[in-house]
């Protein structure tokens, strides 16, 4: 997010002071001080969780050398696309920040994984290709430069919002992209919601699916609500992980700390030692 971060250098260290109290560096430092658990160990088990999707893809499109419903580049490109998840993984897990940075730096691997493990899950499926792997290749792919496309302008629109709220600015905001992220929590409770009505209605809803007229006839009607209904949807589905992981106000704190930083440890009498971990 350059342009966010040419934004915030442009707030100046007094107004920053205003705003950001011992309280903020504390929390940017060490989050919460009732967590039972340490920030090193929790990252160990976040990268346990989030290496198990794209490791069993990559297994099973390696498994499946003799399948012939399956195109070998499909499988290559799809066990590639994992690899590439994998790596990016532990590149962020290995990364390190300075002491003052260590809640902050956690709170940005959480949201990243958050982002790899759906990208991941859209990666698996360019090895479903039943024989023809441009039908599955192109759309995904597509789908995948959409994703990142919005997870950029969403981050971007937050932080902006969050600027304009502390800093009084101006900086124009998009209500359709702020309106899509709060979607995505709805969505969460919808689809939990309609998971406990089809587990309890579920013999009902086959029987009404194999019986509808409607829906066994008139494919273009299902193409035309798939395309309109669909397709949104998995837009607002898409931000689930910015809805849950990604925190705005810690994130635009976090930049100005970090463009501060040593001003900020002289404000509050940090030892350097304290501050950045050396």
């Amino acid at each position: 997010m350059k342009q966010v971060d040419k934004i915030i250098s442009t707030i100046s260290f007094e107004e920053a002071n205003q705003i950001i109290k011992f309280q903020d560096i504390y929390k940017i430092m060490s989050g919460n001080p009732n967590d039972k658990f340490a920030i090193v160990l929790k990252k160990k088990l976040i990268l346990l969780v989030g290496l198990f999707l794209p490791l069993i893809a990559v297994i099973i499109y390696v498994q499946s050398n003799n399948d012939p419903s399956i195109s070998t580049i499909s499988k290559i490109i799809a066990s590639f696309s994992e690899l590439i998840i994998i790596a990016l993984m532990l590149f962020f897990f290995l990364k390190t920040s300075a002491k003052f940075l260590e809640y902050y730096s956690y709170k940005n691997f959480c949201y990243m994984f958050g982002k790899l493990i759906y990208i991941s899950y859209f990666c698996a499926g360019l090895g479903m290709d039943n024989g023809n792997y441009l039908t599955t290749i192109i759309p995904i792919f597509l789908c995948l430069v959409v994703f990142i496309s919005l997870y950029y302008k969403i981050e971007k629109n937050i932080v902006m919002d969050e600027i304009n709220k502390l800093f009084k600015r101006e900086y124009k905001t998009s209500t359709l992209l702020t309106t899509m992220l709060k979607l995505s929590g709805v969505v969460v409770v919808v689809i939990i919601v309609g998971m406990q009505l089809y587990r309890l209605n579920k013999s009902w809803l086959k029987g009404f699916i194999e019986n509808s007229d409607v829906l066994n006839t008139n494919a273009t009607i299902s193409d035309i609500v798939g395309i309109f209904i669909g397709i949104p949807l998995l837009m607002i589905i898409t931000l689930i992980p910015t809805f849950f992981l990604f925190d705005a106000n810690l994130y635009m704190k976090g930049k100005i700390i970090k463009q501060y930083s040593e001003e900020f440890r002289q404000e509050y009498d940090f030892k350097k030692e304290e501050w950045y971990g050396e």
